[in-house]
Protein backbone atom coordinates (compact mmCIF):
# COMPACT_ATOMS: atom_id res chain seq x y z
CA UNK A 1 0.00 0.00 0.00
CA UNK A 2 2.99 2.07 1.00
CA UNK A 3 4.14 1.41 -2.70
CA UNK A 4 1.00 2.55 -4.26
CA UNK A 5 0.18 5.68 -2.20
CA UNK A 6 3.58 6.84 -3.71
CA UNK A 7 2.99 5.96 -7.13
CA UNK A 8 -0.11 7.76 -6.93
CA UNK A 9 1.74 10.76 -5.55
CA UNK A 10 3.64 11.02 -8.54
CA UNK A 11 1.29 10.56 -10.66
CA UNK A 12 -0.72 13.65 -9.58
CA UNK A 13 2.40 15.86 -8.86
CA UNK A 14 2.03 19.08 -10.54
CA UNK A 15 4.81 19.17 -13.86
CA UNK A 16 7.17 22.50 -13.83
CA UNK A 17 7.21 24.78 -16.49
CA UNK A 18 10.08 23.40 -17.97
CA UNK A 19 8.69 19.72 -18.26
CA UNK A 20 5.42 21.55 -19.84
CA UNK A 21 7.40 23.19 -22.23
CA UNK A 22 8.84 20.27 -23.84
CA UNK A 23 5.24 19.37 -24.82
CA UNK A 24 4.15 20.57 -27.93
CA UNK A 25 0.63 21.33 -27.07
CA UNK A 26 1.74 24.07 -24.38
CA UNK A 27 3.62 25.86 -27.47
CA UNK A 28 0.73 25.60 -29.91
CA UNK A 29 -1.80 26.69 -26.85
CA UNK A 30 -0.02 30.12 -26.12
CA UNK A 31 0.96 31.15 -29.87
CA UNK A 32 -3.15 30.71 -30.66
CA UNK A 33 -3.81 33.14 -27.47
CA UNK A 34 -1.01 35.58 -28.70
CA UNK A 35 -2.49 35.62 -32.39
CA UNK A 36 -6.02 36.25 -30.64
CA UNK A 37 -4.64 38.85 -28.83
CA UNK A 38 -2.87 40.53 -31.54
CA UNK A 39 -6.19 40.42 -34.16
CA UNK A 40 -8.48 41.25 -31.27
CA UNK A 41 -6.19 44.47 -30.92
CA UNK A 42 -5.99 45.11 -34.56
CA UNK A 43 -9.92 45.02 -35.18
CA UNK A 44 -10.27 47.11 -31.62
CA UNK A 45 -7.99 49.79 -33.23
CA UNK A 46 -10.11 49.74 -36.35
CA UNK A 47 -13.08 50.10 -35.24
CA UNK A 48 -11.75 53.18 -32.37
CA UNK A 49 -9.52 55.01 -34.19
CA UNK A 50 -10.78 58.09 -36.24
CA UNK A 51 -9.58 60.62 -38.68
CA UNK A 52 -9.27 63.76 -38.78
CA UNK A 53 -9.96 66.39 -41.91
CA UNK A 54 -6.49 67.32 -41.72
CA UNK A 55 -5.77 63.14 -41.58
CA UNK A 56 -7.22 62.86 -45.16
CA UNK A 57 -6.36 65.94 -46.87
CA UNK A 58 -2.84 65.52 -45.88
CA UNK A 59 -3.12 61.70 -46.94
CA UNK A 60 -4.23 62.15 -50.18
CA UNK A 61 -2.84 63.53 -53.02
CA UNK A 62 -4.59 63.59 -56.56
CA UNK A 63 -1.54 62.48 -59.02
CA UNK A 64 -3.90 62.82 -62.31
CA UNK A 65 -7.02 63.89 -63.45
CA UNK A 66 -9.84 63.86 -66.12
CA UNK A 67 -12.70 64.98 -66.41
CA UNK A 68 -14.98 65.29 -69.23
CA UNK A 69 -18.69 63.93 -70.65
CA UNK A 70 -19.29 60.25 -71.48
CA UNK A 71 -22.25 58.48 -73.06
CA UNK A 72 -24.63 57.13 -70.51
CA UNK A 73 -27.63 54.97 -71.00
CA UNK A 74 -30.98 56.56 -72.24
CA UNK A 75 -34.12 55.34 -71.01
CA UNK A 76 -35.52 56.52 -74.16
CA UNK A 77 -37.40 54.02 -76.49
CA UNK A 78 -35.78 55.68 -79.01
CA UNK A 79 -32.39 55.42 -79.97
CA UNK A 80 -31.01 58.74 -78.20
CA UNK A 81 -27.67 60.14 -76.78
CA UNK A 82 -27.47 60.66 -73.10
CA UNK A 83 -24.32 62.32 -71.72
CA UNK A 84 -23.06 62.52 -68.14
CA UNK A 85 -19.98 64.63 -66.87
CA UNK A 86 -17.06 62.44 -65.38
CA UNK A 87 -14.07 62.79 -63.03
CA UNK A 88 -11.34 59.98 -63.61
CA UNK A 89 -8.50 60.29 -61.13
CA UNK A 90 -5.24 58.59 -59.74
CA UNK A 91 -4.60 58.82 -55.63
CA UNK A 92 -1.22 59.13 -53.80
CA UNK A 93 -1.08 58.00 -50.62
CA UNK A 94 1.00 60.49 -49.15
CA UNK A 95 0.33 59.94 -45.71
CA UNK A 96 1.84 57.47 -42.91
CA UNK A 97 -1.17 54.69 -42.66
CA UNK A 98 -2.82 53.10 -45.52
CA UNK A 99 -6.21 54.73 -47.26
CA UNK A 100 -8.75 51.48 -46.89
CA UNK A 101 -12.56 52.83 -47.58
CA UNK A 102 -12.13 55.97 -48.71
CA UNK A 103 -15.48 57.52 -50.08
CA UNK A 104 -15.48 60.17 -52.85
CA UNK A 105 -18.21 62.45 -53.62
CA UNK A 106 -17.59 64.69 -56.67
CA UNK A 107 -19.99 67.97 -57.42
CA UNK A 108 -20.40 68.91 -60.76
CA UNK A 109 -21.26 73.39 -60.79
CA UNK A 110 -22.36 75.17 -63.62
CA UNK A 111 -19.13 77.81 -64.60
CA UNK A 112 -21.63 80.68 -64.61
CA UNK A 113 -23.36 80.61 -61.21
CA UNK A 114 -22.03 78.17 -59.28
CA UNK A 115 -24.92 76.13 -58.82
CA UNK A 116 -24.99 72.40 -58.67
CA UNK A 117 -25.75 70.35 -62.01
CA UNK A 118 -25.15 66.70 -60.26
CA UNK A 119 -23.33 64.67 -57.96
CA UNK A 120 -21.83 61.70 -58.57
CA UNK A 121 -20.42 58.74 -55.89
CA UNK A 122 -17.75 55.94 -55.43
CA UNK A 123 -16.23 53.87 -52.50
CA UNK A 124 -12.20 53.30 -53.31
CA UNK A 125 -9.09 51.01 -51.67
CA UNK A 126 -11.23 47.83 -50.69
CA UNK A 127 -7.88 46.75 -50.67
CA UNK A 128 -5.44 49.02 -48.54
CA UNK A 129 -3.18 51.54 -50.60
CA UNK A 130 0.10 51.47 -48.66
CA UNK A 131 1.48 54.68 -48.01
CA UNK A 132 4.13 56.28 -50.65
CA UNK A 133 2.07 54.02 -53.55
CA UNK A 134 -0.46 55.71 -56.05
CA UNK A 135 -3.73 53.51 -57.01
CA UNK A 136 -5.38 52.61 -60.14
CA UNK A 137 -8.08 55.13 -61.61
CA UNK A 138 -11.14 55.69 -59.59
CA UNK A 139 -14.10 56.96 -61.68
CA UNK A 140 -17.04 59.15 -60.72
CA UNK A 141 -20.13 59.86 -62.66
CA UNK A 142 -22.31 62.56 -62.71
CA UNK A 143 -26.04 60.58 -61.92
CA UNK A 144 -28.14 63.64 -64.14
CA UNK A 145 -26.76 64.66 -67.54
CA UNK A 146 -28.45 66.28 -71.01
CA UNK A 147 -29.72 64.44 -74.29
CA UNK A 148 -29.62 64.75 -77.85
CA UNK A 149 -31.06 62.83 -80.81
CA UNK A 150 -27.91 61.86 -82.14
CA UNK A 151 -23.82 61.96 -80.65
CA UNK A 152 -22.98 64.84 -83.13
CA UNK A 153 -25.87 66.75 -82.06
CA UNK A 154 -23.94 67.80 -78.59
CA UNK A 155 -21.00 69.64 -80.87
CA UNK A 156 -23.08 70.85 -83.69
CA UNK A 157 -25.09 72.50 -80.21
CA UNK A 158 -21.54 73.32 -78.61
CA UNK A 159 -21.97 77.02 -78.01
CA UNK A 160 -25.61 75.99 -75.92
CA UNK A 161 -23.30 73.52 -73.96
CA UNK A 162 -23.40 75.05 -70.46
CA UNK A 163 -19.50 74.72 -68.90
CA UNK A 164 -19.19 72.73 -65.94
CA UNK A 165 -16.59 72.78 -62.79
CA UNK A 166 -16.08 69.54 -61.07
CA UNK A 167 -15.31 69.69 -56.63
CA UNK A 168 -13.93 66.58 -55.05
CA UNK A 169 -14.39 65.60 -51.96
CA UNK A 170 -13.09 62.57 -49.84
CA UNK A 171 -13.64 60.83 -46.36
CA UNK A 172 -13.05 57.99 -44.42
CA UNK A 173 -12.28 55.99 -41.02
CA UNK A 174 -15.26 58.14 -39.21
CA UNK A 175 -14.18 61.54 -40.47
CA UNK A 176 -16.23 64.04 -42.61
CA UNK A 177 -15.96 64.60 -46.15
CA UNK A 178 -13.20 67.07 -46.84
CA UNK A 179 -12.18 68.89 -50.32
CA UNK A 180 -9.22 67.44 -51.98
CA UNK A 181 -7.58 68.22 -55.92
CA UNK A 182 -8.34 71.80 -56.83
CA UNK A 183 -11.26 72.85 -59.15
CA UNK A 184 -11.49 71.31 -62.43
CA UNK A 185 -12.95 72.29 -65.58
CA UNK A 186 -14.86 69.79 -67.44
CA UNK A 187 -13.84 69.67 -70.71
CA UNK A 188 -16.69 70.13 -73.44
CA UNK A 189 -15.28 66.56 -74.73
CA UNK A 190 -17.06 63.09 -74.91
CA UNK A 191 -14.90 60.56 -74.07
CA UNK A 192 -14.76 57.63 -76.76
CA UNK A 193 -15.36 60.08 -79.80
CA UNK A 194 -12.94 61.96 -81.60
CA UNK A 195 -11.48 64.85 -80.56
CA UNK A 196 -11.45 66.17 -84.39
CA UNK A 197 -14.61 64.61 -84.89
CA UNK A 198 -16.24 65.52 -88.45
CA UNK A 199 -19.22 67.88 -87.15
CA UNK A 200 -20.52 69.64 -90.28
CA UNK A 201 -21.68 73.47 -89.67
CA UNK A 202 -24.89 74.27 -90.43
CA UNK A 203 -25.21 75.65 -93.59
CA UNK A 204 -28.12 77.69 -92.65
CA UNK A 205 -30.82 75.92 -95.31
CA UNK A 206 -33.42 76.49 -91.85
CA UNK A 207 -33.18 80.27 -93.06
CA UNK A 208 -33.74 79.60 -96.13
CA UNK A 209 -37.54 77.85 -95.55
CA UNK A 210 -40.43 79.10 -94.14
CA UNK A 211 -42.47 75.88 -92.64
CA UNK A 212 -46.38 76.69 -92.89
CA UNK A 213 -48.45 74.41 -90.64
CA UNK A 214 -52.20 73.56 -91.90
CA UNK A 215 -53.14 71.26 -89.44
CA UNK A 216 -52.18 68.66 -86.99
CA UNK A 217 -53.78 65.94 -84.54
CA UNK A 218 -54.21 62.22 -84.52
CA UNK A 219 -54.82 59.47 -86.88
CA UNK A 220 -56.58 56.61 -85.96
CA UNK A 221 -56.77 53.30 -86.91
CA UNK A 222 -59.38 49.84 -86.26
CA UNK A 223 -57.67 47.25 -84.44
CA UNK A 224 -59.87 44.41 -83.16
CA UNK A 225 -63.29 45.18 -82.41
CA UNK A 226 -63.78 47.85 -80.80
CA UNK A 227 -60.33 48.69 -80.39
CA UNK A 228 -58.50 51.34 -81.97
CA UNK A 229 -54.57 52.93 -81.78
CA UNK A 230 -54.05 56.41 -82.60
CA UNK A 231 -50.99 58.22 -83.57
CA UNK A 232 -49.99 61.85 -83.01
CA UNK A 233 -49.54 63.35 -86.53
CA UNK A 234 -49.14 66.77 -88.14
CA UNK A 235 -49.46 68.14 -91.70
CA UNK A 236 -47.86 70.97 -93.13
CA UNK A 237 -45.70 73.03 -96.34
CA UNK A 238 -42.78 75.24 -96.63
CA UNK A 239 -41.64 77.76 -99.13
CA UNK A 240 -38.68 79.02 -100.48
CA UNK A 241 -37.67 82.12 -98.72
CA UNK A 242 -34.17 82.21 -100.18
CA UNK A 243 -32.58 83.23 -103.63
CA UNK A 244 -32.12 79.82 -105.37
CA UNK A 245 -34.26 76.74 -105.92
CA UNK A 246 -33.74 73.82 -103.02
CA UNK A 247 -33.77 70.60 -104.03
CA UNK A 248 -33.80 66.35 -102.51
CA UNK A 249 -35.35 67.95 -99.41
CA UNK A 250 -35.00 65.46 -96.08
CA UNK A 251 -37.74 65.85 -93.21
CA UNK A 252 -37.70 63.77 -89.92
CA UNK A 253 -39.62 64.34 -86.99
CA UNK A 254 -38.90 63.81 -82.97
CA UNK A 255 -42.25 63.27 -81.22
CA UNK A 256 -42.15 64.42 -77.79
CA UNK A 257 -44.38 63.21 -75.14
CA UNK A 258 -44.23 65.89 -72.19
CA UNK A 259 -44.96 63.49 -69.08
CA UNK A 260 -43.41 60.45 -70.52
CA UNK A 261 -40.72 62.15 -72.35
CA UNK A 262 -40.94 59.15 -74.87
CA UNK A 263 -39.55 60.40 -78.53
CA UNK A 264 -41.28 58.67 -81.50
CA UNK A 265 -39.48 59.04 -85.00
CA UNK A 266 -41.13 59.60 -88.01
CA UNK A 267 -40.05 57.68 -91.83
CA UNK A 268 -38.15 60.20 -93.52
CA UNK A 269 -40.31 62.38 -96.25
CA UNK A 270 -38.58 63.73 -98.82
CA UNK A 271 -39.37 66.80 -101.62
CA UNK A 272 -37.18 65.68 -104.78
CA UNK A 273 -37.89 68.08 -107.24
CA UNK A 274 -36.65 71.81 -107.65
CA UNK A 275 -38.54 74.29 -105.05
CA UNK A 276 -37.84 77.92 -106.85
CA UNK A 277 -37.77 80.59 -104.73
CA UNK A 278 -40.52 82.60 -103.45
CA UNK A 279 -42.79 79.01 -103.97
CA UNK A 280 -44.35 76.45 -101.94
CA UNK A 281 -44.62 72.64 -102.00
CA UNK A 282 -47.55 70.21 -101.36
CA UNK A 283 -48.65 69.26 -98.57
CA UNK A 284 -46.63 67.04 -96.03
CA UNK A 285 -48.02 64.53 -93.67
CA UNK A 286 -45.76 63.23 -90.96
CA UNK A 287 -46.90 60.87 -88.44
CA UNK A 288 -44.93 59.13 -85.40
CA UNK A 289 -43.72 55.10 -85.48
CA UNK A 290 -46.01 54.49 -82.39
CA UNK A 291 -49.08 55.38 -80.84
CA UNK A 292 -51.40 55.06 -78.33
CA UNK A 293 -54.07 51.99 -77.80
CA UNK A 294 -57.24 52.51 -76.82
CA UNK A 295 -60.84 50.29 -76.35
CA UNK A 296 -62.92 52.55 -78.17
CA UNK A 297 -62.77 55.98 -79.77
CA UNK A 298 -65.69 56.93 -77.01
CA UNK A 299 -63.04 56.22 -74.26
CA UNK A 300 -60.43 58.07 -76.19
CA UNK A 301 -63.06 61.37 -75.91
CA UNK A 302 -64.29 60.66 -72.64
CA UNK A 303 -60.74 60.97 -71.24
CA UNK A 304 -59.67 63.84 -73.76
CA UNK A 305 -58.63 66.44 -70.66
CA UNK A 306 -56.00 63.52 -69.60
CA UNK A 307 -54.41 63.12 -72.43
CA UNK A 308 -50.27 63.30 -72.71
CA UNK A 309 -49.45 66.40 -74.61
CA UNK A 310 -47.80 65.74 -77.68
CA UNK A 311 -44.88 68.46 -79.33
CA UNK A 312 -43.39 67.58 -82.29
CA UNK A 313 -39.79 69.05 -83.69
CA UNK A 314 -39.41 69.22 -87.72
CA UNK A 315 -36.01 68.77 -89.04
CA UNK A 316 -34.80 69.76 -92.55
CA UNK A 317 -32.05 68.73 -94.32
CA UNK A 318 -30.12 68.30 -98.18
CA UNK A 319 -28.04 66.12 -99.86
CA UNK A 320 -25.52 68.14 -98.71
CA UNK A 321 -26.13 69.04 -95.29
CA UNK A 322 -27.29 67.75 -91.67
CA UNK A 323 -30.26 68.22 -90.14
CA UNK A 324 -31.21 71.79 -88.71
CA UNK A 325 -34.64 72.61 -86.97
CA UNK A 326 -37.64 74.31 -87.85
CA UNK A 327 -39.47 74.42 -85.39
CA UNK A 328 -41.59 72.82 -82.66
CA UNK A 329 -45.41 72.78 -82.66
CA UNK A 330 -47.73 71.10 -80.22
CA UNK A 331 -50.36 68.51 -81.63
CA UNK A 332 -53.78 69.33 -81.24
CA UNK A 333 -56.12 67.28 -79.48
CA UNK A 334 -58.42 66.02 -81.88
CA UNK A 335 -58.85 62.92 -84.14
CA UNK A 336 -58.45 63.45 -88.16
CA UNK A 337 -62.31 62.40 -89.28
CA UNK A 338 -63.84 62.05 -85.98
CA UNK A 339 -66.40 63.80 -84.49
CA UNK A 340 -66.29 64.26 -80.48
CA UNK A 341 -68.87 61.39 -79.12
CA UNK A 342 -70.95 62.20 -76.09
CA UNK A 343 -72.39 59.67 -74.32
CA UNK A 344 -75.60 61.71 -73.77
CA UNK A 345 -76.40 61.36 -77.14
CA UNK A 346 -78.82 58.38 -78.57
Amino acid sequence: MENEGHLFEEYVKEKTITERMKNPKFWIKYILIVVFLILAAIVYKSFTSTWSKDDVKNSIEIASMEAGWMEGKSELRETATRILPFVSFRVKNKGKAPLHYVNFECVFEFQADGKPQTSGFCSAFEVPLPPGDTSDVVLIKGVNGYTATSKEAFYQNKDKWKKVNAKLFARTQGSTYVRVGDLYPVEQKITGFKSDINVEEKSGLADKVEILITDSGWIYKVLEGKKVLVYPSIKFKIRNTGDRSLSKLAFKGIFLFEKSGERFNFGYPVIKKDLKPGSESKEITMRSEYGIHASSLQALYNNIFEWDEVKVRIMIKDMDTIYEQLGEYLIKKEIEGVKVINDKQK
